[in-house]
This record gives C-alpha cells, structure tokens and sequence, in this order.
C-alpha cells in the first residue's frame, strides 16, 4: 500500500493504491492518527486494488471518530469503486464521489 499526502487549503487528502489488508492496517492507522483530531480528511481510495475487513472496519472506525470530534472524514472512490463494491458486498451504504480539491 502506498499513501501520498496532500494538504488543501481546508483539508488533507490521503490518496491511497495498492492492496489494502491486515498486514497494511497498521500503516494507515499511524498516518490517520498523525493527522491530528481538528483537520478535515479525504481519502481518496481510486488507486486501491483491493480492501479486506480489517481495512473496512479501519475505515468505518475513523469516519466515527471524526465525526464524534466534530470534523469530516469523507471516503472518495472515484476509480474502481472498490470501496462502494466492499461496502455493499459487506450489507454498508457506500458513499462515493470525487475527493474535494
């Protein structure tokens, strides 16, 4: 899996590729916590291959975080559509969309 990071004026796009999976998990989680609690986030899913539960789960626990903590956490799927695939073939409603620039 590999993140690149880009900061807009009023939020931080993480855009992520490759294979989401247990043994990535850990990696993103170091990178959202890093982001700090007050910033908005993009993640921009268009370049991932593919997404396992743990990852799912990851992504579903940080948008509640955020949310809690009053700023966005938006899931941006414009490519593949592999978190809208993911998320209804696990019984979710999936949001898509362009990441905002």
């Amino acid at each position: 899996m590999k993140i690149t990071e880009e900061a807009l004026e009023n939020r931080v796009v993480l855009r992520i590729s490759g294979e989401m999976s247990l043994e990535t998990a850990p990696q993103l989680l170091s990178r959202l916590l890093a982001l700090g609690p007050g910033a908005p986030v993009s993640l921009d899913l268009a370049g991932v291959e593919a997404i396992d539960l743990a990852c799912i789960q990851l992504l579903i626990a940080a948008q509640r975080s955020w949310s809690q903590r009053g700023a966005g956490l938006e899931i941006a799927d414009s490519g593949a559509g592999i978190w809208a695939a993911s998320a209804a073939a696990a019984g979710l409603v999936a949001q898509t969309g362009e990441a905002n620039d």
